[in-house]
């Protein structure tokens, strides 16, 4: 992610709206009520609208918020026992998705998750251009694009194809060995049946390669879907159970939210 604001490639996300609102008929046959947001005058923070109904339930953002972005981060290793609230804003710090090699960098300290960044240690500010609800798979392969998805998809997430498609279109396929039955590492493996291929669920691995995404029909749409559901493990929140998101998009400056705010 943190790659993707930096290349430029990302301008959206997606939040899982909670909780699901409720859904009703607004006619007999059984068509379901609109879902949106409404800024409410004199509230910060616009609420969930069903049908004609404004809801109590917030979002988190609105167009104008400024946020600073958490990354996985290291200091000195001298300062790894230093809790981050501690650490001086004139130490070093090396930013885990742009950071050199272990060889050229002899001291740094410990990786620390992107939760325990000091506001201070932030390069990345966002400013929230739009926000809006939506079923997760109202997601076009414009919205997937600017969600800065670059990933190859694996074997291990996809649910709801079937198997005769995906040894059809993973790369990896291209390589299966009809002499020890086993693809390449971290795939998926045939039985003696040539059309019986089964992702490798238990290993925790996934496709080496990738699909090839140029067979699908939205191709960066396809690999949200995976990227998707690589994170949302609970019933309900699936791409195939198409929940309620709050999509969110803004604009990427480089630089600490505090001192864009002197300039």
């Amino acid at each position: 992610m943190v790659r993707a604001l930096l290349d430029g490639r990302k301008t959206q996300t997606r939040r899982l709206l909670k909780p699901q609102p409720e859904v009703f008929p607004v006619d007999d046959a059984g068509t379901p009520c609109d879902v949106g947001l409404l800024h409410v005058e004199g509230d910060r923070l616009p609420r969930v609208t069903t049908g004609l109904v404004i809801t109590k339930q917030e979002v988190r953002f609105a167009i104008g918020d400024r946020l600073w972005v958490r990354e996985a981060w290291h200091a000195a290793r001298s300062l790894d026992r230093t809790p981050p609230r501690d650490i001086p804003r004139d130490a070093s710090i090396e930013h885990a998705a742009t950071a050199r090699s272990y060889a050229e960098i002899g001291l740094k300290g410990r990786l620390r998750p992107g939760m325990f960044m000091p506001r201070w240690a932030s390069r990345l500010t966002l400013t929230v251009t739009d926000v809006r609800v939506q079923r997760l798979q109202e997601i076009s392969e414009a919205d997937a694009l600017a969600e800065g998805v670059d990933l190859g998809a694996a074997a291990r997430h996809a649910r709801g194809l079937n198997r005769e498609w995906i040894a059809g279109h993973c790369y990896d396929c291209e390589f299966w060995s009809p002499v020890t039955e086993w693809k390449l590492p971290g795939c998926g493996y045939r039985t003696g049946d040539e059309s019986d291929f089964r992702p490798r669920l238990s290993s925790g691995a996934g496709c080496s390669h990738g699909f090839k995404l140029r067979e699908a029909e939205d191709p960066k749409r396809f690999q949200y879907q995976f990227l998707w559901n690589s994170l949302h493990y609970k019933t309900g929140e699936h791409w195939e159970d198409n929940p309620f998101i709050v999509a969110i998009s803004f604009d990427v400056r480089k630089g600490n939210i505090d001192e864009e705010s002197q300039a």
